[in-house]
């Protein structure tokens, strides 16, 4: 028996504490178990003085493993099966690639279409393909501003409505929008199809946010009118993630902005908060942008900024989560559609003609090795290739990140943020529950 490769042993004062990435477990050891853990191998003899129940923990929440495990197989196994073993379509829809904002970090690659009858024809038929062979069908709603093409997207969920109930599967409808046109219309249709997870961004106090997220060719306070939205949102029982992109420019704003949603009445179980880098990304608009945080530093950046914020009592993002497949884009039935009808693996492609893999209304998904064919890149993409990544302790947490990042930098992808700030993370996580549990 040994020691799992992606143990990690740190201090929480005078706490020796252990976390596992791969089943993603903390707990807090003593002295005597810490020696031990610490050594490549445990003899009969060491394993003969520990506690039999102890032993069966350590191994069940994979701190010890067999001398003939081989972990590197085991996450690959995993990671495969998570990619070509799927009861769910993961759908994003782009009905148009327009937007009411003109944001300096965007990717997208503005322009007018819209989806046409045609193509909400042929998305509703790749609906149906799926859902007929009994999978549950996930859409998010995407842009571009989505809400632009809120008539498309009430019939196209009306529909996909039916769909799921003729088949019997379930329909999980979500959407990313800017949150400048929610109105009460909007709100009775995200409330009549159970919308969940109503993502939006907000960028920092009034004066910052509306420099970032400006309406395109106009002066106005859109921050204003996004925060009476999401008041409207809450008050009518849907759940919200509150989106904070963060840049060199801006994180400085974040615990003020804060401040701002905890006066107004903001720190709810039902708005869930995010802080995430904003990425220069190739081929777009925002690539070479200035400002963006090379991800290992972003992770010691506002690692402290989350640990307040927690301890605040607001809702936030700040563990990592087992990754066996880094996105949608990775797993069998995992697409994007844009308003051409287009067909991608990944999001960040949509309006890039040249990297579609087929047209829903052409309805070639159902030559279903030629369609799978054409996403084979996606699908096969392994960082079990990279030692850099094999030889990594986080490996579990990440997964070797983007692929279309690896593409457009010949495999030069920057490490995930918890290779700097997985210490922090785990230390927040380990004081904020042993402060509840005192309160008890």
């Amino acid at each position: 028996m040994r020691s799992s490769k992606y143990n990690i042993h740190f201090n929480v004062d005078d706490k020796k504490m252990l976390y596992n990435s791969l089943s993603c477990t903390l707990v807090e050891i003593d002295e005597e178990l810490s020696a031990v853990l610490n050594k490549l191998e445990m003899n009969d003899e060491t394993l003969q003085a520990m506690d039999l129940d102890v032993i069966e923990e350590l191994k069940e929440y994979h701190f010890v493993i067999a001398d003939n495990f081989d972990e590197i197989r085991y996450l690959k196994y995993l990671n495969q099966s998570n990619t070509f073993i799927s009861r769910k379509l993961e759908l994003v829809v782009a009905p148009t690639l327009d937007c009411n904002f003109e944001c300096p970090y965007c990717f997208q690659k503005c322009d007018d279409t819209r989806m046409g009858e045609s193509e909400i024809e042929g998305l509703l038929d790749f609906i149906t393909y799926y859902a007929s062979a009994k999978k549950d069908v996930e859409i998010r709603w995407f842009g571009g501003e989505p809400l632009l093409e809120k008539e498309t997207l009430r019939k196209v969920t009306q529909q996909a409505k039916e769909i799921c109930e003729r088949n019997n599967v379930r329909l999980i409808n979500q959407i990313t929008t800017n949150g400048y046109l929610i109105d009460e219309e909007i709100i009775s249709i995200f409330k009549e199809y159970n919308f969940g997870n109503i993502q939006i961004t907000i960028d920092g106090p009034p004066e910052i946010h509306n420099q970032r997220r400006r309406l395109k060719g106009v002066e106005k306070d859109t921050f204003g009118v996004i925060l009476s939205n999401i008041k409207l949102l809450i008050s009518n029982g849907l759940e919200v993630n509150i989106r904070i992109n963060v840049d060199e420019t801006n994180y400085m704003e974040i615990i003020p902005l804060f401040n701002i949603f905890e006066k107004e009445g903001l720190k709810k179980p039902e708005i869930y908060y995010g802080l995430e880098r904003i990425i220069s990304r190739p081929e777009t608009k925002s690539d070479n942008l200035e400002g963006s945080i090379e991800s290992v530093r972003f992770g010691k950046m506002v690692s402290e900024i989350r640990r307040e914020l927690l301890f605040r009592g607001f809702e936030i993002e700040y563990l990592p989560k087992p990754v066996l497949t880094n996105c949608s884009a990775n797993r069998i039935n995992g697409y994007t559609v844009g308003p051409k009808g287009d067909i991608y693996k990944c999001s960040e492609k949509i309006g890039l003609e040249k990297m579609s893999i087929g047209n829903v209304k052409n309805k070639d998904f159902k030559n279903r090795v030629s369609f799978l064919g054409r996403a084979s890149e996606e699908l096969l993409f392994t960082p079990f290739e990279n030692r850099k990544c094999i030889e990594c302790n986080i490996m579990p947490l990440c997964m070797g990140g983007c692929h279309y990042t690896w593409q457009k930098t010949n495999c030069k992808n920057e490490c995930s943020e918890f290779k700097s700030g997985l210490i922090d993370a785990l230390t927040t996580k380990y004081l904020y529950e042993t402060r509840l549990i005192s309160e008890e």
